[in-house]
């Protein structure tokens, strides 16, 4: 029993003296490499927000990943997301040091025009379906009453 001991305590010995590999630098290949593997278990786990975050451009600077997203929905959910995909960098990709940056992109609906009045409603759906004017005019329809 004793001998039993003194072979575990070199076989110990032996694991901890074997060498550790170097973690290595985060490049924008071994990042969409990863990118594409987390969204296969993503899609797995269906986390479908998180899909639609992670589904926008990445840029790496230096060991920083540029996160754009769209909105303060998306925002939330990256802010969530973020230590996870970090770990999984870290494990899956071997790689020392990362840090994720959050750029935060307005909605487009500035520039568009909104209809408040139902006669400035009517207007913009015939500007997107131009068969609205034929039947306006065929049917005599009055949006003001």
């Amino acid at each position: 029993m004793l001998e039993i001991a003194k072979e575990d305590v070199i076989s110990k010995e032996e694991k901890v003296g074997e060498s550790i590999p170097e973690k290595a630098p985060l490049t924008q290949e071994l990042l969409n490499d990863l990118i594409s593997q987390i969204k296969t278990k993503w899609e797995r786990e269906e986390k479908s927000l998180e899909l639609a975050v992670i589904n926008q451009e990445l840029k790496l600077e230096g060991s920083a990943i540029q996160m754009s997203v769209v909105g303060h929905v998306q925002e939330e959910r990256a802010n969530k997301m973020i230590p996870e995909l970090i770990g999984f960098i870290k494990k899956e990709g071997n790689v020392a040091e990362v840090s994720v940056k959050l750029e935060v992109k307005e909605e487009q609906d500035k520039d568009k025009k909104k209809a408040f009045t139902d006669s400035e409603k009517f207007e913009l759906l015939k500007q997107k379906h131009g068969a609205l004017a034929e039947l306006q005019r065929k049917f005599g329809l009055d949006t003001d009453y």
